[in-house]
Parts: structure tokens; sequence; C-alpha cells
């Protein structure tokens, strides 16, 4: 951890420039209430942002405190801090009301915060806000350059990429298509210019979106997801914790259309969409990558060095390449597993229950553990993946010997 910056108010979530200049997080109870009447009183929080090579600059010439028993650098980033714009670390920008959520358009200009308890949602021009920075603006609400109504709830925001963004409604249950240039068009007075574009149902209470590559430059426009908090009657129940809902939406065209439901795990909470060739996955590992690899099932050994041990293993389905390990009481023992298995996803567990021991290691992957063996006695360990029709029987003792 690189450094913190203390604000006012609670923070919610953040979104970052493209150029990497600023940060920016939506503020709710900014009022630093306690109870729930209290943390809604204001009409209007806040959206902060941080200029981050200030902030890195206050920690390279020492203008930081350390909170007692952390060793990390926090600066100040509170308003009572901020009297000239030209040394700030942050800028408040008021929005309306505990917001929730904030993201910044494909084309790097916007960042777009939700009103969650107004139905609005809040554009703030990165430029605006950089020239506030600078001291070319006295207030930092003329960085707002919109504030389109899109119903009741506003949460998060997704891109097409063609200038529209996406945005959930969680009382109306909808996601609605609105046109950023009309809703700045609107804003500076044009009665012609409309932000609406397009609304959907979906069902229920939709919170997290996204769409396909929205989080990019490269935003294309064809898919989006709605994350719905419940499904009411849309699943058979379960039990008492209900299967929640996701919805694919094709947004290529002028109009929204739905394509696809499914049944999620509870509260689904953000995601993003990327092309699939842009995830380069590793189905095998390369033995060579791992100083500490033990390269064939004979080479598994215990050395000892004082009340150090470590332990070389390996595991080809289904055995280790030891079936028993004898240690000390108090010994510190390293154990570094080797999986020489070469089918790539023939994954291997390692588990040791009384010591709070279990990890996976993937195919031609080196991974270790280190504990203490504290208790005498016979203690099992055994593969916790299934690898191999003798999967059960893939295990060995490890032995604690009295000191």
């Amino acid at each position: 951890m690189r450094w913190q910056c203390r604000v006012d108010g609670n923070m919610d979530l953040v979104a970052t420039s493209y150029d990497g200049k600023l940060a920016a997080s939506n503020q709710y109870n900014t009022e630093n209430g306690v109870v729930f009447a209290d943390m809604m009183s204001a009409e209007r929080d806040a959206c902060v942002f941080l200029h981050i090579e200030r902030i890195e600059q206050a920690v390279r010439d020492g203008r930081f405190t350390k909170i007692p028993g952390a060793d990390v650098p926090v600066v100040d980033g509170r308003r009572a801090s901020n009297g000239d714009p030209a040394t700030a670390l942050t800028c408040y920008v008021p929005v309306p009301k505990n917001p929730h959520g904030v993201n910044a358009s494909p084309d790097g200009r916007y960042f777009i915060c939700a009103g969650k308890l107004s139905p609005t949602v809040t554009v703030v021009e990165l430029s605006r806000v950089l020239d506030w920075f600078a001291g070319k603006l006295a207030d930092p609400r003329d960085t707002v350059v919109a504030e389109p109504e899109l119903g009741l709830g506003p949460l998060h925001t997704a891109f097409d990429g063609r200038g529209n963004a996406y945005t959930t409604v969680f009382l109306d249950s909808q996601v609605v298509k609105w046109n950023i240039e009309a809703a700045i068009k609107a804003f500076g007075g044009d009665q012609t210019a409309t932000a609406v574009v397009d609304r959907v149902d979906v069902h229920y209470q939709p919170g997290h979106t996204n769409a396909s590559m929205s989080e990019t430059r490269e935003a294309d426009g064809k898919w989006l997801v709605s994350g719905n908090k419940f499904s009411k009657d849309r699943y058979l129940p379960v039990g008492p914790l209900h299967p929640e809902n996701e919805q694919l939406v094709d947004i290529s065209g002028d109009r929204m259309r739905l394509a696809h439901e499914a049944p999620v795990w509870s509260e689904p909470h953000d995601f993003i969409i990327v092309h699939r060739d842009r995830i380069h996955t590793r189905q095998i590992y390369d033995l060579a990558e791992f100083p500490d690899a033990t390269t064939d099932m004979t080479g598994s050994k215990v050395v000892r060095d004082g009340r150090r041990v470590k332990v070389h293993l390996t595991s080809v389905a289904p055995a280790f390449g030891l079936t028993e390990i004898r240690v000390r009481q108090g010994d510190e023992v390293t154990l570094i597993l080797t999986n020489l298995d070469k089918v790539e996803d023939l994954t291997h567990g390692f588990a040791i229950p009384k010591f709070d021991v279990n990890f996976i290691v993937h195919p031609q992957q080196t991974k270790s553990v280190t504990f203490t063996v504290d208790r005498p006695g016979v203690y099992w360990y055994y593969c916790t993946h299934f690898c191999h029709a003798l999967h059960l029987e893939m295990r060995g003792r490890l032995l604690v010997e009295r000191a």
C-alpha cells in the first residue's frame, strides 16, 4: 500500500481517469450521521476527486502522518485542507443525494455519479475538474455539465462507446439508455434536447450493470448485463436464500432488447464484460519458472536446518511423492509442493486441517506454505481437489514427534 488519503464523509465506489491523473469516489453520509435519518438529511452529498500526482508529491515531501501501528503514509484531503485549489489534493463536487456509483466514460471526458435518493445522475466534466485544481474555476459546482432525471433510484452506469450511457434505476426496475451530449444540451437550456433514449424493464431491482468493453476506451456497444438484486417470482424458491437474476441485454440497435436471463448467486455485485480474445489463460505452468520446483517424484525429501524444516513434495495423480513426513514438535515447517501432472485441468489440493493448511497447485506449478507444528501426534494430509478415480486414497501422514 503506497498511501492513503483522509477525506470527509463515507466513500463507496471508485473510478479513475484513463490518463491516471484523477480518481473519483461517490460520497454518502457527508453529514457524518450516526442514525439512518441523519445520514440522508442533506439534499446533496459529494463526488470527491483525488489528484494523484499531488498526493504522491505530498508523500515524497513528507507531508503526511501515520496511523499508530500502521506504516502507511496518510495525506490530508479533507475540505479544510483545500483552501487553495492550486495546492489542494481533493476536489468535492456537490451531487444529489446519497450517491451510489461513479463511472468514467470511454472517451475519457466525463464521470457519471448516480444519485440513489435523487432521480438524477450527475455528469462531471474531467477537464473542468482539472481547471478547478489549476485555479481556473472558482466553484467545484461549475464542473457539473448535466444532471438528467432518469427515474427512481439510479445506481450504476455503463457505456456503449457511441455517446450513450445506460443506468440502472433500482426502484423502477429498469435500465435507462440516455445520451450524454443531449443531457448536456438540456442542462444548458436547450428545450429541444431530450436525454432519455430508451427504457427496458428488468426483474427486479437492478444494481450493478456493465456493457461489453465498457470500462475501456474500446466500448463496443453490443451487450449489457443487468445484475438484479431480487428475483421474486422468476425462479422456484430453493430455500430461505432465493436465487437472484442476471439479464443479458442486446444494446447494438436503437432500442434495447432482452436476450437472456439466468439465476445467479444472491446479490450479484459488480462484474465486467470483455472480449474473449483478451483473456489469455494458462492451462499448464512452466516448471522452469519456479526455482524451488522438484522435477521428479524421486526428488521428494525432508531437509532439516536446526528447527526449520523444508519438505520438498511432489504430486502425480493419485499419489504424493512422500506418504510419510517426520518432524518434531516446535519445528517451523515449509512445505513446497510441485504438481508434476501435465494435463491442463489436473489440479491437486493439499490440506492438513489440524494446522489450518489448505491450498491448490495447478499442473506444473509450485506453491509453498509455512506453519509451526506445535502439537505432537499423527496428522493426515490429503488432496482436496478431485484428480483421479483414486483421489480419496491420495493421502499421507505427518508424524510430529514429541519434543
